[in-house]
């Protein structure tokens, strides 16, 4: 039996010998989270459909096994990824009668946005979720559905049924993990794609395949470090593509970033009591750095880690007077929700709105808006 982890019963976990399937950031969250909490099992083994070596931990240095099928499962199963649907395919039928998935709930307390607010819609902000009618613009009955099943998960609805709900999604798009922007895969012909949050730079290449024979890319990171060595190489070769040491916010100005924590680094506003492990970090924004221009295609990507509503309010003048297609994560926050398209109604334009995800959980959501 499928079962969610959930932070009301953490505690079943204290003293017992975990299995935890899956090597990557959300397991090392999981873990760290499971520290921060005290609660201490006593043994844990990781699992890997594809890895296999050492994993440091708050616990100590902890052994990475790769699944065979002579594998034995040992104690309580946690499956500690995104993909979580897909773990369950392959191997769950060599796994224990019962098992767990990790909740939502915990997936985002675990993980750094958990800084940036509760989980959790609060009763004034669901108010706010209805009062936009969002829902009723989106363009097609699936993106309404994800709306209605993404506002009952954060809203406390149970998460079996936001599971149910979104595997039976995944398997009438039968697009599984697909490429996360795969809405805008056959769009082409763009002037200007406006990137936020490279992270790897592995979406680069992709993004650079949609502009027209003239249009040029502008990157936006503070963190450009991060980018496999391979992507820096194939970007110093081509004239159009413009990586920028900044960070998009609505004005130009000086932030702290916290700048370790990988996919998950976010900006954060000057004030006491910030991380200690910050780094000032440069702003700019879209108005400013594209200043008078008018009437080009253009592709806006954010990917901010919590920071998408300031970045697309330094863009007002320049999204107004372009033609525009935006694909905006959609997950950081509970107030996401209704602040991203309030923006985006706000603007005056007619769009067409679309919702994508590409793995059975609340993570790596996008709000595609397509001017029409």
């Amino acid at each position: 039996m499928l079962r969610s982890l959930k932070t009301n019963n953490l505690k079943e976990l204290i003293d017992k010998k975990l299995t935890i399937f899956g090597s990557g950031s959300s397991c090392s969250e999981l873990l760290n989270y499971l520290f921060v909490n005290r609660i201490e099992p006593r043994k844990i083994s990781i699992l890997d459909s594809f890895n296999e070596g050492a994993l440091n931990s708050p616990f100590g240095v902890i052994e990475v096994t790769k699944m065979s099928l002579s594998t034995r499962v040992e104690g309580e199963l946690i499956v500690a990824s995104c993909q979580w649907n897909s773990i369950v395919d392959q191997w769950g039928s060599f796994f224990p009668t019962d098992y767990y998935i990790v909740s939502n709930e915990v997936l985002h307390n675990a993980n750094a946005i958990a800084k940036l607010g509760s989980f959790y819609l609060s009763k004034q902000e669901l108010e706010k979720v209805l009062e936009s009618r969002f829902r009723e613009s989106l363009y097609d009955i699936r993106s309404k559905r994800l709306f209605d099943l993404v506002v009952d998960l954060r809203c406390g609805v149970a998460e079996e049924s936001f599971n149910q709900g979104i595997l039976e999604q995944l398997e009438s798009d039968k697009n599984g993990a697909k490429s996360k922007y795969v809405e805008v895969q056959n769009l082409t012909d763009f002037d200007f794609i406006i990137d936020g949050g490279i992270f790897d730079g592995n979406e680069i290449p992709e993004l650079v395949g949609l502009l027209n024979k003239s249009g040029t890319y502008h990157g936006f990171d503070p963190n450009l470090n991060q980018i496999n060595a391979s992507i820096t190489n194939w970007t110093s070769e081509r004239e159009n593509v413009n990586l920028n040491n900044l960070a998009l916010w609505n004005s130009t100005t000086t932030l702290r970033f916290e700048s370790e924590l990988g996919a998950a680094s976010h900006m954060l506003i000057e004030e006491k009591g910030s991380s200690t492990n910050t780094k000032p970090i440069e702003t700019v924004s879209i108005d400013e750095y594209f200043p008078n221009i008018r009437g080009k295609k253009c592709l806006m990507k954010l990917d901010i880690e919590g920071s998408e509503v300031k970045a697309l309010e330094g863009g007002t003048t320049f999204f107004k007077n372009n033609q525009m297609v935006f694909a905006i994560s959609f997950y950081h926050r509970a107030r996401d929700l209704f602040e991203i398209p309030n923006f985006l109604m706000s603007l005056g334009k007619k769009f067409k709105y679309q919702l994508g995800f590409t793995n059975p959980t609340f993570i790596d959501w996008v709000l595609y808006a397509f001017e029409e």
